[in-house]
């Protein structure tokens, strides 16, 4: 007998059948991909977009219901959404899901609705649905399935049916949008779809697709292997210490029975060319050793069994210096942190690199200036986070020999603010150090007397922004008196670390005096310290507006310093792995790496997640409204992504605008600064954005393509046209226009772009003066042509220069070394 229904465990396994199935041919997707300036090629977004909900169903048992199922993957897929058609298909896997709430059984016709649902979701969720694209096919699967379930209710044969619908009208797509045709390709978006739907018909039908499951049971073998008792009677060595070596290459029973000499239950596996072992020792450091000399060690936990948390007190320098994965290349923090816990939230707030130390354990110049020789970006930046360390640091600093600054953080919870906002202006962030308070609260070591407080050994203490304030008998009483006295209608926000002895009384006391404030508490595990708390107060001299862009603005930090400007990157896949621009991969690692690499690098926009939190917390930070300024919508669906995170924290364009700028690079720049300039000088939400609006079409973006291979390489040339227009030295001219990439004319040499660019230059000056950007990005070559461009406009009275600004990933990954003006009109 078939399968006739499909309950929360089987729908499970169709929606990681769909995802994994359309992850396969992810390749083929992006070779569907016609368009000039994507953000990201559709098969990695739309893969990108699916994954993010796998790792939510992996934890999804059998007890748990299609409610709980669909809560979960609806929320994940969302927020993961990359992309125009990772966007798109989010909404329609979300439309899916909603008619199946409240089922414990799907049968073929409860399909048939959830697909009506779907196509809905999309086609409302889209602001201009156009045909011929993967809305079209979801729309006449959806069709097709109602008139299906009409005759015929077997569940194999509707899902049999919907993928050959979707297989035929994934090839009529050609038909339907000209570009398609003239490409000779079909919609990619389509064709996605059509392979979840087929990943979902193999595994009802042939019932396993073995190869693309693998790593999943891989994963659950390894999680469950390691599930031992550590029952304190049974204890030998304190330490529980579990690793997993990316990499299995290497003697395998040698490595268990050198293993096996530092400790005892020591177990050890190897799953698909990972090494995973799990040893009780007393001396944690030598195994993490061990371990480094057979590869990268891409997990580490340590237990300390004799208590009841996991704050190990690490001697070993293995140990000591946790590098982050993920490396920031702009500003590279190395923050100090007192725990494992508050390590790990500060490695996953971005820092770099994190020194364990701290009150009774500060780390030495030496430890230190190892953690800033293992980081490379453009300037290092030190969190001491704590007012003993901040001498140590700076003589690291001035004995590293590298670009860096001490930040004086007095305290783990003044870092760990500096790390949550590290986005901002770092002058901002000393700023607002000066009006937040950092509060940690513990025990008198001795009778004392501060000022008009007598102190008694015993009591509990309240240091803020590092002098005592306040003394009391009780733990409770002195967090009911920091609620009293520094909590007022300029808070914004409480951040709370709990340490190792925290009462039931002083717990409850902070979820009363704090329930009507935006309060986050973390397990710190300190010792010595109740707690520690930072109480972060609204600026009152912040303007109404922010003003949010993204990556491909070409903002550098100097352009915008004192206005209310936040940026979004956008990211670029180079070597396998997603990088955020600026943050992650410099503008020049960019185009070192492009310039060496034989294919294309690929782009993706951010996702609604990324905007989401940041228009929160701008909310919250005290502004009253945001224009958020983007890239081209025929560029890029970034202004999407924004749109979708503004629905999803409910506000409206009263409160949020999204505009889209139908430009790119310095052109968008420009919009940015002068915008965030208004912002200041405080002009009103309505007429920023009518400036915008305005001035949006009156600028011009025009660039000289170095080299023809990379237009060959993304195919919108011929090899042939690459060949012919290398050896005469032709350069395209390309330019922006009505938020769309086009040819402007070809021009032969380097001289004939210089005089081209001059002439559109005294054109423009004929019209009234002209503020201009030089923008480049590539090698010395464009630079030097645009530093050359930048002599010849001082030159005229009528043109305001704004400098010579590199560009960075998302236009360069398409057409390769550039360079080129900017030009608005300057206007009054």
């Amino acid at each position: 007998m078939g399968i006739k229904y499909i309950n929360a465990i089987r729908l499970k396994k169709m929606l990681i059948a769909g995802s994994r199935w359309l992850v396969k041919h992810q390749d083929i997707l992006n070779e569907l991909n016609i368009y000039p300036v994507p953000d990201g090629d559709t098969g990695t977004n739309m893969s990108m977009t699916v994954k993010s909900i796998e790792e939510e169903l992996n934890k999804f048992n059998e007890k748990q219901d299609m409610d709980s199922l669909i809560n979960v993957v609806s929320e994940t897929v969302l927020l993961g959404a990359r992309g125009n058609s990772g966007t798109i298909l989010s909404q329609i896997i979300h439309g899916f899901l909603k008619p199946l709430e409240g089922k414990e059984k799907i049968y073929a016709k409860d399909i048939a609705v959830s697909l009506d649902s779907a196509q809905k979701t999309a086609y409302e969720a889209v602001q201009e649905p156009v045909e011929g694209t993967i809305l079209t096919v979801v729309r006449i699967v959806s069709e097709k399935a109602n008139e299906f379930v009409k005759t015929n209710n077997d569940l194999i044969e509707l899902l049999e049916y919907i993928k050959r619908i979707a297989e035929k009208e994934v090839e009529n797509t050609k038909n339907l949008l000209p570009k398609l045709k003239e490409a000779d390709v079909v919609d990619a978006g389509a064709k996605g779809f059509f392979y979840i739907l087929e990943g979902f018909e193999k595994l009802i039908k042939d019932g396993i697709i073995i190869e693309e499951i693998e790593e999943n049971i891989t994963t659950k073998e390894l999680s469950g292997i390691f599930n031992l008792s550590n029952s304190e009677e049974e204890l030998k060595y304190k330490y529980c210490t579990e690793f997993i070596i990316n990499g299995s290459d290497f003697d395998f029973e040698e490595f268990k029975d050198k293993l096996s000499e530092l400790g005892d239950s020591m177990v050890a596996v190897q799953v698909a060319n990972k090494t995973k072992a799990h040893i009780h020792t007393n001396n944690p450091g030598l195994a993490i050793e061990f371990a480094l000399k057979h590869g990268e060690l891409i997990m580490i936990k340590i237990d300390n069994m004799g208590v009841q948390h996991k704050s190990v007190v690490i001697k070993d320098k293995v140990e000591k210096i946790m590098i982050n994965k993920i490396q920031n290349k702009e500003d590279g923090y190395i923050a100090v942190a007192d725990t494992i816990e508050i390590a790990n939230l500060f490695l996953k707030l971005g820092a770099n690199a994190v020194i364990v130390g701290g009150q009774s354990n500060n780390p030495s110049v030496a430890d230190i200036s190892e953690a800033i020789s293992k980081i490379d970006a453009k300037r290092i930046v030190l969190l001491p986070n704590n007012k003993n360390i901040i001498s140590t640091a700076n003589l690291a600093s001035q004995r590293a020999g590298k670009n860096s600054l001490v930040m004086d953080t007095k305290s783990i919870v003044e870092g760990y603010f500096i790390l949550r906002n590290k986005i901002e202006n770092i002058e901002d962030l000393l700023n607002a150090l000066k009006r937040n308070y950092s509060i940690e609260v513990t025990q008198a070591v001795k009778d004392t007397k501060i000022n008009d407080l007598a102190i008694k050994k015993g009591d509990y203490i309240a240091l803020v922004n590092n002098k005592i304030e306040i003394a009391e008998k009780k733990l409770e009483d002195i967090i009911e008196k920091i609620s009293e006295k520094y909590i007022d209608n300029k808070t914004i926000q409480v951040s709370i670390f709990k340490g190792e002895n925290v009462t039931q009384k002083s717990e409850t006391k902070i979820k009363d005096k704090f329930k009507n404030i935006k309060t986050e508490c973390f397990t710190g595990n300190q010792k010595n310290y109740f707690y520690y708390m930072y109480i972060e107060n609204r600026d009152e001299e912040l303007p109404e507006i922010a003003i949010v862009t993204d990556s491909t603005s070409d903002l550098e930090q100097e352009m915008i310093n004192g206005l209310p400007v936040y940026i979004v990157p956008l990211k670029v896949n180079l070597d396998g792995e997603y990088k955020k621009e600026k943050e992650e991969i410099t503008k020049g690692q960019f185009w070192k790496s492009l310039l060496e690499m034989d294919g294309l690098p690929k782009t993706s926009q951010p996702s609604p997640a990324e905007f989401k939190n940041l228009y929160k917390k701008l909310l919250e930070k005290g502004y009253k409204k945001i224009i958020s300024i983007h890239i081209s919508g025929k560029l890029s669906g970034t202004h999407q992504a924004a749109r979708v995170a503004r629905n999803m924290i409910g506000k409206n364009e009263n409160d949020i605008k999204i505009i889209d700028s139908k430009t790119v690079m310095s052109s968008l720049g420009h919009l940015v600064i002068e915008a965030g300039k208004k912002a200041v000088e405080k002009e009103n939400f309505e007429q920023i954005i009518e400036w915008v609006e305005k001035t949006k079409d009156k600028g011009l973006l025009i660039g000289s393509v170095s080299s023809l291979k990379y237009l060959e390489k993304g195919g919108r040339i011929g090899k042939a046209a690459s060949l012919i227009g290398g050896i005469l030295k032709m350069h395209p001219i390309v330019k922006i226009e009505d938020g769309e990439v086009y040819s402007a004319k070809k021009v032969i040499g380097d001289l004939g772009v210089y005089n081209y660019f001059e002439k559109i230059l005294k054109e423009e000056m004929k019209k009234g003066p002209i503020i201009v950007y030089n923008l480049w990005g590539g090698t010395a070559t464009e630079l030097a042509n645009a530093k050359k461009l930048f002599k010849l406009e001082e030159k005229y009275d009528k043109i305001t220069v704004r400098g010579v600004v590199e560009t960075g990933s998302v236009v360069g990954s398409h057409v390769g070394p550039i360079y080129g003006l900017v030009i608005y009109p300057k206007l009054n």
